[in-house]
């Protein structure tokens, strides 16, 4: 395809500017990211210090372990480099915020919860960010799209969940977007300059997941497919290489240490296709849906009226020369993507977030193509006001009960101060517990180094007899009742997969466990989707939290 080609067709457009047919509603645009980032930002401190999760814990016990030492490379390979460095630079600066307050007084004093608000915060720009590029995105497909598009982005529960965490999966979504949007318009202006940003963004998105990396081939086959036959090969060979440069830059550290680099992907990969989410071949959860899994996760993400939505704007693409294009970018990227993830053993809901900004986009195509549907011009943007507001309706209503639960005390902290105080008296010093919350504990209480490790906690969903409020020991186990007052609940992480807004008392999401661990039971993700679907979630139920001794430990005293 020719420049020439592309002009004929209108699509000089995208380079006329503001007075184009592509209007760019700037205010419509910044209360879009203000919203966007209001509800990202809301609760970022949640639980702090109890409950942190696994990926922040992983990664900042290594950063802080370099920086400790002195080095500038913690050698964690397990993610790429971005991931880490996010948290070292965030690290950093709390250090000398710290330091300059008089909270800090040396180095070694900096801990993971005097740090990760720092690297939150960043992760919830780059999911307010994400919602720009999606509303930028659907403006260029059509007139009255971005405004809509932006407001489904911004109140994806998944997204806006996951904003709250220092994890890589946010902003590799960001740049996976970028990367789609520079290719899409590589492809509508009918040249290839803008697909070596592309394939620049798509380095940046695998130097926070290795995965990520399928984004460069929408880059690739758009530079192929604008260039003349004879010099596709070369093009698509140069955009390649530009992106295989910027990552191999961005990644110097690991291809230094390659054998460790090497081991640590390896590990990944056996924990994605060969032990699951457990992460101990044969006992972990299995993933027999495949692709159905994770479409009803994005599908969770956006809600089921935005999908629906979503297939309208598919159709409204596919009649337009611009939304087959970009069709053909986005599903370049998004068909591996899945299929690379269904294969896997271990199915994670958050490993949609690349995708769900795809679908963001197309249903503000189609509120936009819906609305021109209507004659009077003068009400289509009513039109567009009342299906945007019932699209989002409960994924916002979702999205903010949870962030109100965030920013409420934590059943899990409580947990913990109570393992604090009464641990020995429990099952001895040392004696350790398991959960699917990682538990941040200080070294020392009270002189005393107390390894409290994490605990598993299952909500009852028949439990007739409800203890009184408070703690206490039975038969074992421990047993806590939740303070009376009730929320629903978007169970878009719910088994077997009922999303969109159920409303009940109770939701068992966390397999009751019966020993460890011959008999675990570990549902995906839910341990990573606090307080989402922490007892601080439902109507009161009790909360049973099972003691339990890993063969590593020593046997507690005074037990058999």
């Amino acid at each position: 395809m020719h420049r020439s080609d592309a002009s004929d067709r209108g699509v000089s457009a995208f380079e006329a500017g503001p007075s184009s047919h592509h209007v760019r509603p700037i205010v419509g645009l910044a209360g879009v990211f203000a919203v966007a980032l209001a509800v990202r930002l809301i609760g970022i401190n949640w639980a702090l210090p109890a409950v942190i999760h696994h990926d922040e814990r992983n990664v900042g016990l290594a950063v802080l372990k370099a920086l400790f030492s002195g080095s500038p490379c913690p050698r964690f390979y397990y993610y790429p480099a971005l991931a880490v460095l996010y948290h070292y630079l965030s690290a950093v600066l709390a250090f000398i915020v710290g330091r300059h307050y008089g909270l800090l007084g040396r180095l070694t004093d900096l801990r993971l919860p005097d740090y990760l608000p720092y690297a939150r915060s960043a992760s919830a720009l780059a999911g307010a960010l994400t919602v720009l590029v999606v509303a930028k995105t659907a403006g260029c497909l059509r007139r009255g799209a971005s405004v809509p598009a932006g407001l489904i982005a911004a109140f994806g529960f998944l997204s806006v969940l996951h904003s709250h965490y220092a994890t890589p999966d946010v902003p590799l979504a960001l740049f996976v977007q970028l990367a789609l949007l520079f290719s899409f318009l590589s492809l509508a202006r009918g040249n290839s300059r803008s697909a070596f940003w592309g394939a620049a963004f798509a380095a940046f998105a695998a130097s926070f997941k290795y995965t990520a990396f399928l984004a460069i081939i929408p880059a690739i086959l758009t530079a192929t497919l604008v260039e003349p036959r004879g010099g596709r090969i070369k093009r698509a060979a140069q955009v390649a290489a530009v992106g295989l440069a910027i990552l191999a830059v961005l990644n110097i550290g690991g291809i230094v240490n390659l054998p460790l680099l090497i081991d640590h992907i390896r590990v990944e990969a056996v924990h994605y296709f060969q032990a699951g989410n457990l992460g101990v071949p044969g006992l972990s959860y299995d993933n027999p849906r495949g692709v159905m899994f994770h479409v009803r996760a994005a599908l969770g993400d956006v809600g089921y009226v935005a999908g629906g939505l979503a297939l309208f704007g598919i159709m409204a693409c596919a009649s337009s020369w611009l939304g087959r294009r970009y069709l053909l970018v986005s599903l370049s990227f998004v068909v591996p993507h899945l299929a690379l993830f269904a294969s896997a053993r271990a199915a994670f809901p958050r490993n949609v977030l690349p995708v769900t900004p795809v679908l963001a986009v197309l249903a503000g195509v189609g509120v936009a193509r819906a609305a021109e549907s209507v004659r009077t011009k003068r009400i289509r943007p009513k039109v567009i006001a009342l299906m945007t507001g019932f699209a989002i309706l409960l994924p916002a209503r979702a999205t903010l009960l949870n962030d109100y639960l965030m920013t409420r005390a934590c059943s899990l902290a409580k947990l913990q101060e109570w393992f604090i105080r009464n641990g020995e008296r429990v099952g001895g010093a040392g004696y350790r517990v398991a959960s699917l919350h990682s538990l941040w504990t200080p070294r020392t209480v009270g002189g005393r180094d107390l390894s409290i490790g994490e605990v598993f906690v299952e909500c009852m969903k028949n439990h007739k007899r409800l203890p009184p409020p408070g703690w206490f020991l039975k038969q074992g186990a421990v047993f806590f009742t939740i303070e009376r007052w009730g929320v629903a609940r978007y169970s878009s992480l719910d088994w077997p997969g009922r999303m969109l807004g159920l409303v009940r008392h109770y939701c068992v999401l966390v397999h009751t466990v019966r020993g460890w661990p011959p008999d675990a039971r570990w549902f995906p993700d839910s341990g990573f989707a606090a307080p989402a679907i922490g007892p601080d979630t439902f109507f009161g139920p009790t909360v049973q939290i099972f003691v339990l001794r890993p063969a590593f430990c020593p046997r507690p005293p005074g037990k058999g």
